[in-house]
């Protein structure tokens, strides 16, 4: 029964304030490289839209304000689709 007890004890004294940081850190990691992947392939994938509206008559500058118009809209839709995704959530658990 005394080792029941010990090793009941040690497991529920386990200190995982550091496996949090891990995970978080690795979430984050994750999050960065997914989001330059999408971002590189959408680039690759649109090299022939954007060498025709350059052939069109596009400005560069018109070509960066395009592309950063179409990353701040999805940035927004994402952030507030995930904000109700998560309150969402909240709310079920």
């Amino acid at each position: 029964m005394t080792s029941r007890r010990v090793i009941a004890s040690t497991l529920t004294a386990v200190d995982l304030s550091g496996l949090t940081k891990v995970e978080l850190s690795f979430a984050l990691a994750l999050a960065i490289s997914a989001t330059a992947l999408l971002l590189t392939l959408g680039f690759v994938e649109r090299r022939r839209t954007f060498a025709l509206a350059r052939v069109l008559g596009a400005h560069p500058r018109q070509l960066g304000g395009f592309v950063w118009s179409e990353v701040l809209v999805t940035g927004a839709a994402g952030a507030v689709l995930g904000a109700i995704a998560g309150w969402v959530l909240s709310q079920m658990l």
